[in-house]
C-alpha cells in the first residue's frame, strides 16, 4: 500500500508541474498577443493621425505650363483652315 501511495502522489505531483507549466505558457502566449494587439492598435493611430499626401494646387508652375500649352495648341487649330473637309487629303494641302 505505501507504494502505490507514493506512485499515486508522485503522478498528482507531476500532473500539478505540468499544469503550472501550461499555464505559464498560456500567460506567456497571452502576453504576446496583448504586446501584438497593441503594437496594431499603435499603428493604426499613427496611420490614422498621419497627414494626407497634398494634391497639386492649380497654381503649380506645371500645372500653368500645361494650360499654357493647352491654349496654344487650341490656337493653332482655329480658322478656317483647320475645318476644311473637303478635297483629297492625301493631295490637297488643308485649306489650299
Amino acid at each position: 500500500m505505501g507504494i502505490s501511495a507514493a506512485v499515486i502522489g508522485g503522478s498528482l505531483l507531476l500532473g500539478a508541474n505540468e499544469q503550472r507549466k501550461a499555464r505559464k505558457d498560456a500567460e506567456r502566449a497571452a502576453a504576446e498577443e496583448r504586446a501584438a494587439v497593441e503594437a496594431l492598435q499603435r499603428e493604426i493611430k499613427a496611420e490614422a493621425a498621419a497627414p494626407e499626401a497634398a494634391m497639386p494646387s492649380p497654381n503649380d508652375a506645371a500645372t500653368k505650363a500645361a494650360k499654357r500649352r493647352s491654349i496654344t495648341a487650341q490656337m493653332r487649330r482655329r480658322g478656317r483652315a483647320s475645318t476644311i473637309l473637303t478635297g483629297d487629303p492625301v493631295s490637297d494641302p488643308i485649306g489650299g
